[in-house]
């Protein structure tokens, strides 16, 4: 009897000892849930803060896509008139060219004209001198041809002839020599004419 006692308050204490564990395990769990609870609470908190900065991040990623595509439209405009730009400036190069050939054109006319205008200048001088020596031949004429009929009438005196040299007939000679005078310059000045016209016609 007393030897099963024994073993009774043994078992009895050794039940004891169990559940006090047992609840001091509880307890212990019950902690480390409570933890686990809060840290849980903490990690789910983390991921909402997370989950809306991963939200700001993709409004961003939203507003640089929208930026990107502004840019985008911007650069194909930029682009777009790049293009009109180096369209207008070939065209503006071609029209330079086009007006440099025209202008070379132009000057090569120009000498041309100006080379004529020379020939000429130099033919009409030289037909301004030949009628300068026409007018002075003719100022020659008008100027002696009276002495050859006053000598003429003179002759006509020394004779003792009575009958005198009409007027008339020296007025009538001066007109003559005065229209062969004429006839003279005018045939040169028509020769120099000719000849000025031949030197344009070649040259056109």
């Amino acid at each position: 009897m007393v030897q099963s006692d024994s073993r009774t308050a043994a078992q009895a204490d050794n039940l004891d000892n169990l559940t006090t564990m047992v609840t001091n395990l509880e307890k212990q769990v019950g902690h480390q849930v409570n933890k686990v609870d809060g840290l849980l609470n903490k990690v789910e908190g983390l991921f909402n803060k997370v989950d809306g900065r991963f939200n700001k991040v993709d409004d961003r990623f939203n507003q640089v896509d929208r930026r990107i595509n502004k840019v985008d439209g911007r650069f194909n405009k930029v682009d777009g008139l790049s293009n009109k730009v180096d369209g207008l400036s070939n065209k503006v190069d071609g029209l330079f060219n086009k007006v440099d050939g025209l202008f070379n054109k132009v000057d090569g006319q120009f000498n041309k004209v100006d080379g004529l205008f020379n020939k000429v200048d130099g033919q009409f001088k030289k037909v301004d001198g030949l009628s300068d020596k026409i007018d002075g031949l003719s100022n020659k004429v008008r100027n002696q041809k009276i002495h050859p009929i006053k000598q003429v009438g003179n002759l006509i005196d020394k004779a003792g002839n009575e009958k005198t040299y009409p007027s008339s007939q020296v007025s009538s000679s001066e007109e003559r020599l005065d229209d062969q005078a004429d006839k003279v310059r005018n045939e040169k000045i028509k020769q120099a004419d000719n000849l000025a016209n031949t030197i344009v016609g070649t040259n056109k």
